[in-house]
């Protein structure tokens, strides 16, 4: 005798079938009365069909409804697992329908919506509602809102938000912390980065790589070479080891500082710290070489790369030929080009102009060693 399937499988089944964003009507007699809504939920959410499940709780609220919190929190986390901030908040707006009010969990779950979708000034608004629904937002809800003004690089929202967190009992994590500094960064407001990061060090908030990097990355965007390495060299001391992104970081600091003894001397540091060479560090410390009229340092550069198995790419050629046009090494510059149309790397409109400097300069040159030869 054959097992029946219980009524959420067999309500599954039958609304896979469905196309996306079926219409109430549509799901309504695929599901049984007696089908256990958080189940089905689950197996919904694994198969990616949030859509789905948003028109099964419409369908639901038009007719007398067993759905509970729980369930709503559920069908939120899914629509904001899928990025359908809109769906998220309209489950959030029908709540009431059934005689309930959104509680913590529900609007943790849509402002997490709209931060995965980009959506940040919904998310921002959303939590103003939750104020004036006098449900204050958790630490959840706060991250997810400053992480929605970090993506969009909204640094002075991000800034608000950290001092609406502050007017609260609660103390920021590393990670909202973090994505605060980072929008900073996004912004280039390397002060407001420095600012955070002393906050979170008042706040008994130890920063992290992850803050470190973002701060780093926002005096390098500044061009604040100094501040760059100075965080650098405050991550051991805090108990951090750099990671690669670090030395990248504060290596393009120091080439837009024209730092090129750092920059070199950041590069041998990576090696001892035993991290891997990418092609970004390398050509940023070929660029700081350009700019300190360190061609030979640039040429063997280039060889370091080759040794290492990182290809160079038009950023690193053009900024090796840059150093050997500066130092008037014609020849070298031309080999380069050479070299570059063998690896079939496509030179832009500033590496034309400098094939073309490097051109017109040798055959200067070698009509002037003519006519003295001549003489």
């Amino acid at each position: 005798m054959a097992v029946a399937k219980p009524t959420w499988a067999a309500s599954l089944v039958r609304l896979l079938g469905l196309s996306r964003f079926p219409r109430p009507d549509e799901v309504r007699p695929s599901v049984e009365r007696s089908v256990d809504v958080a189940k089905l939920v689950r197996r919904l959410q694994q198969e990616n069909r949030a859509d789905v499940i948003c028109s099964l709780f419409n369908a639901m609220i038009e007719e007398t409804s067993t759905l509970d919190g729980p369930h709503f929190t559920l069908a939120i986390s899914a629509c904001a697992k899928s990025s359908l901030w809109a769906q998220a908040l309209s489950l959030l707006n029908s709540i009431p329908a059934v005689r309930m009010d959104p509680n913590i969990f529900h609007f943790s779950a849509a402002v997490s919506a709209c931060e995965k979708a980009s959506q940040w000034p919904r998310a921002v608004e959303l939590l103003r509602f939750m104020w004036q629904s006098s449900v204050p937002p958790n630490l959840v809800t706060f991250g997810a809102a400053v992480s929605a003004c970090e993506k969009a690089g909204e640094w002075t929202k991000a800034l608000q938000l950290m001092e609406a967190l502050e007017s609260t009992r609660l103390h920021g994590d590393v990670v909202l912390y973090s994505a605060a500094i980072s929008s900073c960064e996004k912004g280039t407001q390397w002060l407001q980065a420095l600012a955070l990061l002393q906050w979170m060090s008042s706040a008994q908030c130890l920063p992290n790589r992850v803050s470190f990097s973002a701060a780093i990355s926002a005096c390098e965007k500044a061009w604040q070479w100094q501040w760059a390495l100075h965080l650098f060299r405050a991550m051991p001391a805090a108990g951090l080891a750099p990671q690669a992104i670090s030395f990248s970081a504060t290596i393009s600091a120091c080439e837009k500082g024209e730092q090129w003894p750092f920059a070199l001397q950041l590069l041998r540091e990576m090696s001892s710290a035993q991290l891997a060479y990418d092609v970004f560090c390398c050509s940023a410390t070929i660029s700081a070489c350009e700019k300190g009229s360190q061609w030979l340092t640039a040429l063997d550069l280039l060889e370091l790369m080759q040794r290492q198995q990182v290809s160079p790419n038009l950023i690193s050629y053009t900024a090796a030929i840059a150093a050997c046009a500066r130092a008037q090494q014609w020849r070298y510059a031309l080999h380069l080009f050479d070299v570059m149309r063998q690896r079939q790397i496509s030179a832009d409109h500033i590496c034309r102009n400098l094939l073309l400097q490097c051109m017109s300069n040798q055959k200067i040159y070698e009509l002037f060693k003519s006519s003295k030869g001549e003489e």
